[in-house]
């Protein structure tokens, strides 16, 4: 894991940010006074025992930490000859939250980094400097840092409030979306 554990606090705002991947999964676990960002990459590993360590070791992290919203960065379509394996392994979490009742935010790449960093064309370096200027935090991994900022825009989605512009313009685009959008019977919200 990469990253800091920090306190759990008993908080009403729990979320789970992820940057899905089959090589390395960026998390955050963030609550109104905590965050814990860190990595997931089973080495070794190929196949269908990748998949299931990867879902197991996910979902107890999602488990434990009772999450009352999980952003998940959707599908980057400039992954080339990777789109089976992810979709793959995305296919396998979203599943999992459905059948858990987690309300599910997923959201596109470009949305992510234009709450963060006011670019939707920003690199991942972009990202991580954008969330340590803002935030003060310093986070190790890129794909901690792409998880870091799902779980900070479903904060300020959870909250409707933000110190920052580009946060509230992407969150008031969001809400419009989402009453826009076809009720789904669960709580799984594709934007």
């Amino acid at each position: 894991m990469i990253g800091q554990e920090k306190n759990q606090s008993k908080s009403s705002i729990r979320v789970v940010g992820l940057d899905l991947s089959r090589t390395c999964t960026g998390v955050c676990l963030l609550t109104d006074a905590t965050y814990n960002s860190f990595t997931l990459r089973p080495q070794s590993l190929q196949g269908m025992e990748k998949l299931q360590t990867l879902r197991n070791l996910l979902f107890d992290k999602i488990d434990r930490f009772k999450p009352n919203l999980v952003v998940v960065e959707g599908y980057s379509f400039g992954s080339q000859n990777k789109a089976f394996a992810i979709g793959e392994f995305a296919g396998i979490i979203k599943l999992g939250l459905y059948d858990r009742g987690i309300r599910t935010l997923i959201i596109p790449p470009k949305v992510v980094k234009r709450f963060i960093s006011g670019n939707g064309d920003a690199s991942k370096q972009e990202v991580r400097e954008a969330i340590k200027a803002k935030y003060g935090w310093v986070i190790k991994s890129l794909d901690a840092s792409d998880a870091t900022a799902c779980a900070l825009l479903g904060k300020a989605s959870l909250l409707k409030t933000s110190s920052y512009r580009s946060e509230l313009e992407t969150v008031h685009k969001l809400e419009i979306q989402k009453k826009t959008c076809a009720r789904i019977p669960k709580p799984a919200i594709n934007l």
